[in-house]
């Protein structure tokens, strides 16, 4: 693991600082797409679904950059709870969007109780956050969300009718699954861009794929 080390800007201490400007980076292009999704008067229900997914990812990156990292050494563990939960939270509507894109496409008992599940998975992964004071529950769900949830419906959806907002959904899963092996194996380029900072690289391009499958969700719609 390559520390990276602190800078000091007119008497302020900033840690971690590359990593904080990627997430703040991430953070931009979440409201971005929130932004753009939010003012389409014709948006459809899977798109407003995105747009939270954007704005709640937007927030606990800006609240992870700044507190787990800009200023870690400024805060206590307990500052890191809001943006672990806007991440929970995030990874929920991001599922609730990919079972409302393909609910037309499997059967109604199937799409509710992925989201029941989802739902539930996400009281008990947040009750575990708090108990363990620890990232890893956050982890855990996105993880669920992302393969055991999403994978197989856009796989499902793909196979089937090639569909753009499937294969842009896809591939963003693809790109995190990079960033998680960057981070996991903590694979640093420099002292000034470690793996933290090359797993923020593939998750700033795994949003835009997001974001790109969110706009494609509404051609489909048209």
């Amino acid at each position: 693991m390559t520390e990276q080390p602190s800078i000091n800007i007119l008497g302020i201490i900033l840690d971690e600082p590359t990593t904080t400007v990627t997430d703040l980076i991430i953070a931009g292009l979440c409201f971005y797409a929130c932004f753009r999704l939010w003012q389409k008067a014709g948006r459809t229900k899977a798109q407003g679904l995105f747009a939270w997914y954007f704005f709640l990812l937007g927030l606990g990156t800006t609240l992870g950059g700044l507190l787990s990292h800009g200023f870690k050494s400024a805060f206590t563990e307990s500052w890191k709870i809001p943006g672990w939960e806007a991440s929970i939270l995030a990874i929920f509507f991001l599922t609730w969007a990919s079972v409302e894109y393909t609910r037309p496409a499997v059967r109604p008992w199937i799409s509710q109780s992925l989201l029941a599940s989802m739902g539930i998975s996400a009281v008990i992964f947040s009750g575990l956050m708090l108990y363990q004071m620890t990232v890893i529950p956050v982890v855990a769900y996105t993880g669920v969300g992302m393969w055991a949830v999403i994978f197989p419906l856009q796989v499902m959806v793909y196979s089937r009718t090639r569909d753009r907002v499937s294969w842009y959904s896809l591939l963003a899963l693809f790109s995190t699954m990079l960033a998680a092996m960057a981070f996991l194996g903590q694979i640093s380029l420099d002292k000034w861009f470690n793996h933290i900072d090359l797993s923020h690289v593939f998750l700033f391009l795994a949003v835009l794929l997001f974001y790109w499958a969110a706009e494609e969700a509404g051609k489909a719609a048209a």
